[in-house]
Formats: C-alpha cells, structure tokens, sequence
C-alpha cells in the first residue's frame, strides 16, 4: 500500500505527530497526487494514470529541482495529508513570502492540517525575514475565508490581480518603441523611480523604497525583473515595473507575476513598452506560462491597456479572487502556534529577504 492510500485509513490526527517534509524524488509521486486532487477542483487534472510516474518526475524536474517554487509535504505519520508550494513576492513594501497552492487531502480536511500549513509558511516567512504573508481565494469560498479571517488574516483590498493566459507582444511593437527605450533600471535611475512610485502608492516613504530598489533592483535575482521607460525625445524616466517568475503546479511550467506597472500621466505608451519588453524577456527565459499583474487601488487606468494586451480579472469561473494578508502581530501569532521546527532544509531553499547594507540616494 502506498503512503498516499494510507490516508484512507485515518482515524485520528494528533497535531505534535505532524511534520513539513521536503519533496525529494522519492516522494515525487505522492507530491503530484496531492496536485492533482487540487487540480480536480479545478476540472484540470490529469486523468491518464498510467502516465503518473512520469508527471511526477516531470513534476519534480521543473518544480522543485530547478527551483521554479518552494514546497513542503504535511505528513502524519509518514502519510502524505497536504501540500503548500509558495514563493519570494517582491513588493514597493518589501519582501513577502507569497502562498501559490494550500492543499489538503479531502479525508483530511477539517482536521488541522490547512492552520498547521500556515503557521509552518508563517514561520517560514519570518525565519527569511519576510514582512508578510500573501496569497489569493475565491470571494465566494466561504469555508475557506471564514477560516482564514479566523488565523488573523486580513483582506489586502487595495489590490486586484489580472492574468493573461501566456506572455503578450503588443501589436505595434515598432511604433511604441520609436517613442520610448525600455532598459534595466540603474543606480542613478532610482531617484525618479522612486518619485514615480509614489505619485500612485502613499504607503511606503521615500527613503524605504530607495533602499529597496538599491538592494533589490540594481543587482536583481535571476528570477526577477525591474525595468524602465524613458521617452526617447526627453531621457525623462515615465514609466516602471518589476515581475518575478512564477509557477504554475498545474501546468508545470514558469510565467511572471508583474507586481507593480507604473507610468506618468499622459504615457499610457510607455506601460505597453514595458509589457512588450517584460514577454521578450518571459520569451527568453523560457516563461512562456501564465502572466499574472498586480493593480493597485488608484490604477483605473492601466485597465484598457490590460484588456487591449488580453488580460481579464483572475477568477476561477466567475468567482473573483482575494487577496488576503497575514502581517505583524498575526503572522508571529501565528508561527508560534506550529507545534514543531520546520525543517531547517526546507527554509535554506527560500530566498533571503534583501539586507540594506548599501548606501542608496539621499532624499
């Protein structure tokens, strides 16, 4: 019998016998189960299980080998019980650890399995110095928002994800560009990167996000991305955005997650040379899965370049998603609650929160 049919025979679930475990290839399979019966929900599983063992592998090649998402088992007893596969988030406020998939077996649910993953990737988040935790559910899943309002989370209403099925190249890429060159932003372009920032977000002060973009921006991470816009007739900075790549479990390969597009009155063109520039590099980087992109409250107007670039608000059906946020007081209640150490390997492969060590532009 095999770990993953065992749970069948569960009758009690003490919550000091569960542990995070790291998916290795010889649990590969029970991982991707797990996948699956998230993906049925979802009605895009896979369905031919005489090809198991090699969606598993392939699974285990792409997710967790090459780093496209961290990802831990819950086990009881060395039965598989649930799932959560998550990633560094970068944001005008800092580094978050962002919440992807929360699975739980269906024989397991109710039975403390999903508070025991969230307080694992609560204590995970502030073991690499993160600042919040994030992740998106359907509006309408009440079971699933009364539980997280009830571990202290809160809804993160200034913001609404798009998503394009793919990396989009703008039809008219020539013209645009004649206006505009898109580059890597540098040191001395941190100064009105950061003024351009705040004319649409009042939250973080200026020398926070200078710091931020020295630390994160000039030297980025291989898996992240800060580009911006000049108008060609003026060198004049008018736009700006930064992505991550991210991870699709379901269909097992990378896209990007464009968590800020910024742009000056008047050069809606400057954010479609940006988006152009973010697919050519999704292109060459081989993240050719889905694109997803953070509104902030306040940016109506990026919503008609986004449905002409073939972006729709994230739903699943016809049921909006939410973005909730555990942060502060919270998220330490909350690691405080796992019953045991996470495994020390487990929080090793997230990446550390970004020191600011180096001098950035006085204000």
């Amino acid at each position: 019998m095999s770990a993953f049919s065992a749970v069948a025979g569960l009758t009690a679930i003490n919550s000091n016998h569960l542990r995070t475990v790291s998916i290795t290839r010889d649990n590969a399979l029970d991982f991707y189960r797990l996948m699956q019966e998230q993906a049925a929900q979802h009605a895009s599983a896979n369905t031919d299980a005489s090809q198991e063992s090699v969606m598993a592998e392939r699974l285990y090649l792409t997710a967790i080998e090459n780093k496209g998402i961290n990802a831990f088992m819950v086990c009881h007893e060395n039965v598989p019980l649930g799932a959560a596969t998550f990633i560094r988030s970068q944001t005008e406020e800092g580094s978050s650890l962002y919440l992807e998939d929360l699975i739980t077996t269906e024989r397991a649910r109710s039975r403390g399995i999903g508070r025991f993953s969230m307080s694992a990737l609560s204590q995970i988040a502030l073991r690499r110095g993160y600042k919040n935790l994030l992740w998106e559910c359907a509006a309408h899943n009440v079971t699933a928002q009364k539980f997280y309002t009830g571990i202290g989370a809160d809804i993160y209403a200034d913001r609404d994800t798009w998503r394009c099925l793919g990396p989009t190249l703008g039809r008219n890429r020539g013209e645009v560009s004649r206006h505009y060159v898109v580059s890597e932003i540098s040191r001395a372009s941190i100064h009105d990167a950061v003024r351009l920032i705040q004319g649409q977000t009042e939250k973080p002060s200026s020398k926070f996000l200078a710091d931020w973009l020295h630390s994160e921006a000039v030297a980025p991470h291989a898996n992240e991305v800060f580009l911006i816009a000049r108008r060609t007739e003026t060198n004049n900075i008018v736009g700006m955005t930064y992505g991550y790549r991210n991870y699709s479990t379901f269909r097992m390969c990378c896209g990007l997650h464009i968590n800020g597009l910024f742009f000056s009155e008047g050069h809606e063109a400057a954010a479609t040379a940006l988006m152009q520039e973010l697919s050519l590099i999704q292109d060459s980087r081989g993240w050719n899965g889905h694109t997803d992109i953070t509104l902030k409250q306040g940016q109506s107007n990026l919503r008609n370049i986004l449905t002409t670039s073939g972006y729709a608000p994230l739903t699943y059906g016809d049921d909006r998603m939410i973005v909730r946020r555990l942060g502060g007081d919270q998220l330490e209640r909350l690691a405080a609650q796992c019953p045991m150490t996470v495994n020390d390997e487990i929080v090793a492969n997230v990446p550390e929160r970004a020191k600011f060590t180096s001098p950035s532009p006085t204000f």
